[in-house]
């Protein structure tokens, strides 16, 4: 282990990986995600946030998921948390809802290659309506 004289770029990625390393413990002796936010830096010291979140049955519980499950319905949501939909030949999942997006408040996750996209809460009302009445017929 090196003795840092000053932080930058180089030795920041490191000290998150030590700072992951070393949180792995309260990982899993309490049950919780833990996850490292952007670092500000300056040569003598870095800030970070912290944010923490409940695992329940193997799942993270985010803030985004949270806020869906808070929020959804008030929004007019008719469609529930974990909603599969297709867009332009791609599969989506609804995994939040993103309080401070107006226009595009609805977070999903493309099932290829794990990206967030942000979708309008209408457009995707209407997805799930057009669903259930595939079903029903």
């Amino acid at each position: 282990m090196e003795i840092i004289k000053r932080f930058d770029k180089e030795n920041l990625g490191e000290m998150r990986e030590a700072i992951n390393k070393a949180l792995s413990s309260v990982t899993n002796d309490y049950n919780v995600e833990l996850k490292i936010g952007n670092i500000s830096y300056q040569e003598s010291g870095f800030t970070t946030k912290l944010s923490v979140n409940l695992v329940v049955d193997g799942e993270v519980q985010t803030k985004e998921k949270r806020d869906f499950e808070n929020l959804a319905e008030l929004s007019g949501c008719k469609f529930p948390l974990g909603y599969k939909f297709n867009n332009c030949g791609t599969d989506f999942i609804v995994t939040g809802f993103s309080s401070r997006s107006r226009k595009y408040p609805v977070l999903a996750k493309n099932l290829d290659d794990n990206k967030t996209y942000k979708y309008k809460i209408d457009w995707i009302n209407q997805k799930f309506d057009l669903g259930e009445l595939q079903k029903s017929q």
